[in-house]
């Protein structure tokens, strides 16, 4: 199942996405996974109330993950629920402190929120927690995990981003 959710995935085939990721939990109750990806599933169709179950029985079944709780935020914040999505993004932060996806989502619920010199701070901690991942890996020659991390630098920050694509550029040219 999980093979095929992955190509339903990938197609975007949402419906058939969601229907298979349903199957899922019903072969896999206890599994957490199934019910990430269903939530996921639901978000892409626009049933923000059924990601939100689906996101929930996740953390039932296995609390406290990153992938569980960034993914409530982001259904919270689709509700229109921001303090909600604070709450979830601020849990996230508290357990997972250095993932910089953790600091970004929250800056955008906190923005949503109107709390925009909160937002504006946890978006620099992003920033500079994943500018130092990308630095970590070029030391490293992991150039895959440097790229994932620039990605998101560009994308939160161009001016930031387009300095440290010059430093990727340069290591990754040199021999």
């Amino acid at each position: 199942l999980q093979r095929l959710e992955s190509l339903y995935e990938d197609k975007g085939d949402n419906a058939k996405w969601l229907a298979i990721n349903m199957e899922w939990t019903r072969a896999e109750p206890t599994e957490d996974y199934p019910w990430q990806q269903a939530a996921k599933a639901n978000r892409a169709l626009g049933k923000n109330q059924d990601a939100l179950t689906a996101v929930n029985k996740a953390l039932t079944l296995k609390p406290g993950t990153t992938v569980g709780l960034n993914l409530k935020g982001k259904v919270l914040l689709k509700l229109g629920r921001h303090a909600d999505a604070i709450s979830a993004y601020r849990q996230s932060v508290k357990v997972f402190a250095d993932l910089p996806e953790t600091h970004a989502g929250l800056a955008e619920a906190l923005r949503a929120g109107g709390q925009k010199a909160e937002a504006d701070a946890e978006m620099k901690t992003a920033i500079a927690i994943a500018t130092a991942n990308v630095r970590d890996a070029i030391k490293d020659k992991h150039w895959v995990t440097a790229s994932i991390f620039l990605t998101q630098v560009i994308a939160w920050d161009k001016v930031a981003g387009a300095k440290l694509q010059a430093e990727f550029d340069k290591a990754v040219a040199e021999p």
